[in-house]
C-alpha cells in the first residue's frame, strides 16, 4: 500500500482478498497498509467474497465456486461448506449473514425450459438464493425458476460466463445472475 488516509478509515483492520498465479491470500491490513494477518490456503485456487463473521471467523469462497469456506484466524483451520450439501451447482459473488447469523449464499441451477414462443427447449442458468446456518444446514431456498418468468431472455443472456461450470452444454444461457 503506498498511501493511508487513516482519518478516513473505519476503525480496525482491512481485509483483502488477493489472487495470483500460486492462488489466493487473504490479508488483513491496518490503518497504515501494513499487513497484520494472513491466510493462505493449502489448495492452489483464488478466493472471492471474503467477508467475517459475527464470531470473528472468516468466511470466502474459492472461485472454482464449489465451496464456503471459514477459516478460524487463530489456528487457522478450515471448515467448508459444499454446493453439493445445499443441493445446488455453485456458490458464487460473497456470502452475506443475516442478524440471526445464518447465511445467505447465492447459488446457481441448470434446468432445461421449454415453452419459448418458437417451440424450443433451451438450458437456462438461474439463480437460488440459499438460507443456511454455518454448519451448512439449509434452512430455506429461493429459485429464479420458481419466482421470475424463464421465457423473458436479457440480450445479454448468451454470455459464456457459466460454460466452465456446465462443460458442453450447446446453447446454455446466463439467465438471471443476480
Amino acid at each position: 500500500v503506498h498511501a493511508s488516509v487513516p482519518e478516513r478509515m473505519q476503525p480496525g483492520v482491512t481485509l483483502v482478498a488477493l489472487s495470483g498465479i500460486g492462488g489466493g491470500w487473504l490479508v488483513a491490513l491496518d490503518a497504515s497498509g501494513r499487513p497484520v494477518w494472513y491466510f493462505h490456503p493449502s489448495d492452489a485456487f483464488t478466493i472471492a467474497g471474503a467477508r467475517q463473521l459475527p464470531d470473528g471467523r472468516i468466511a470466502f469462497l474459492d472461485t472454482g465456486w464449489r465451496a464456503l469456506h471459514i477459516v478460524d484466524v487463530l489456528t487457522r483451520t478450515e471448515t467448508h461448506i459444499l454446493a453439493e450439501q445445499l443441493g445446488v451447482d455453485t456458490i458464487h459473488h460473497e456470502p452475506n449473514f443475516g442478524p440471526d447469523g445464518h447465511l445467505l449464499l447465492l447459488s446457481s441451477e441448470l434446468r432445461q425450459v421449454s415453452g419459448f414462443a418458437d417451440g424450443a427447449t433451451r438450458p437456462l442458468v438461474g439463480d437460488v438464493i440459499s438460507e443456511a446456518t454455518v454448519d451448512g444446514q439449509v434452512i430455506r431456498q429461493w429459485h429464479s425458476f420458481e419466482i421470475l418468468a424463464p421465457h423473458r431472455l436479457l440480450a445479454d443472456a448468451s454470455i459464456p460466463f457459466w460454460q466452465g461450470q456446465y462443460p458442453g452444454i450447446a446453447g446454455l444461457q446466463d439467465w438471471t445472475h443476480l
